[in-house]
């Protein structure tokens, strides 16, 4: 049996996006440096999987029960990734 959806199923994915819009407007993560000069060697790895959450969070809010939108979060994911290999 299939649960009925809940009446407020968005405000989940929207309090996400707002925390992460207002964590990236603070001066806490902001540089003036330059890309070249900040070294994180764990960027890599995490922003694709941040960007494909992300993506799944925005695209889901579009879709019932299948996500036609799967191939975004691949597309996404590797345009991040290859953001980072590429000097």
């Amino acid at each position: 049996m299939v649960a009925p959806p809940r009446r407020n199923w968005y405000l989940r994915p929207l309090a996400a996006l707002a925390i992460v819009v207002a964590e990236y407007l603070t001066l806490r993560f902001r540089f003036d440096a330059p890309r070249s000069a900040i070294i994180n060697p764990s960027a890599p790895f995490l922003l694709p999987l941040l960007e494909v959450v992300a993506t799944a969070l925005l695209s889901g809010l579009f879709v019932d029960q299948l996500d036609y939108f799967y191939p975004l979060r691949v597309v996404v994911g590797l345009l991040v990734l290859a953001s980072w290999l590429t000097p």
